[in-house]
């Protein structure tokens, strides 16, 4: 199962649009990287694409914000295993700020799939295809001291997802074995950040910074509500606990992360944007990485 799933819909989707200011618009490529699982062999996936973040401002106080993603990738490993990969997101929030206090709330909806053929005879192909909502809330501080900015953050992030899995053997005689799981999850982020703005000339700039946080697991849980149709109250409890799926273990622990980023004014409306974010402390901790162009409306 994917390893990115779970907190790519609670936390690093539901983050796009901090790095998106007010009245613009922003196009860009990123890549990310993730582990999946197939029988007993584990492949390493980097899927990429675009995604596209808007702001606007509402009042002087409160700006809306919308961000969609799309990225995909396509794996053969020693031309045996064949794995095609998607994932969506599209996320919407509002933000108000006043003086050096900033609130959002943010909702997001994830999506991905994953179809995996085995290139050997007798060996049965799956797909799988997961859903989650995420709901954000939270409160940043800010201050400043000359060309430099600190901030502080909290946040709480709820998701609920479903899990649904097909198994397809090539054999007549074996029908297909299908599930459906279902979970949610709760975590707190706590976390602080620091930048500094270099002024090259009256239209031109320069900021890089850093954040860091730590996103602790409050709560969780899963259940598995079906094997091939048949719904799970119906099924032995050891059947339910040899069956239920990876993608609930995905979210049942806590994780932190590093975000780098660096913005060039390259014309007086248009900014070019570099970001790259980094997980720790966990077994399975990932990467990604993104560039994007911004255009400022006046």
């Amino acid at each position: 199962m994917k390893q990115l799933s779970l907190k790519a819909s609670t936390l690093l989707f539901s983050a796009l649009p901090a790095l998106c200011w007010g009245n613009s618009i922003y196009i860009g490529y990123g890549e990310t990287e993730l582990t999946t699982s197939v029988g007993e062999q584990t492949l390493n996936l980097t899927p990429s694409g675009v995604s596209l973040m808007a702001d606007f401002d509402v009042t002087e106080e409160i700006s809306v914000s919308i961000d969609s993603s799309r990225y995909s990738d396509n794996v053969t490993q020693n031309n045996l295993i064949q794995v095609d990969y998607e994932v969506e997101t599209l996320g919407a929030g509002i933000s108000y700020n006043l003086e050096n206090w900033s609130t959002y709330y943010q909702y997001s909806q994830y999506s991905d799939k994953e179809f995996s053929v085995v290139l050997t005879q007798n060996q049965p192909n799956s797909q799988i295809e997961a859903k989650a909502n995420t709901h954000s809330i939270g409160l940043s501080r800010y201050f400043s001291s000359d060309d430099w900015q600190f901030s502080l953050y909290t946040g709480v992030h709820y998701s609920d997802w479903e899990q649904d899995s097909v198994i397809d053997a090539p054999d007549p005689d074996r029908p297909l074995e299908t599930s459906v799981d279902e979970g949610d999850s709760l975590f707190v982020s706590l976390g602080g950040g620091i930048s500094h703005y270099w002024s090259l000339t009256d239209n031109r700039s320069v900021l890089i910074g850093s954040f860091i946080s730590w996103n602790e697991l409050t709560d969780s849980g899963s259940a598995a509500i079906s094997r091939n149709g048949t719904n799970v109250s119906q099924i032995r409890d050891v059947d339910i606990r040899d069956q239920i799926n990876a993608f609930a273990a995905v979210g049942s622990e806590s994780y932190g992360q590093v975000n780098l980023y660096l913005s060039v004014d390259v014309t007086d409306n248009l900014v070019w944007d570099v970001d790259a974010s980094f997980d720790f402390g966990t077994d399975d901790n990932s990467t990604s990485w993104s560039t994007s162009v911004g255009y400022f409306f006046q």
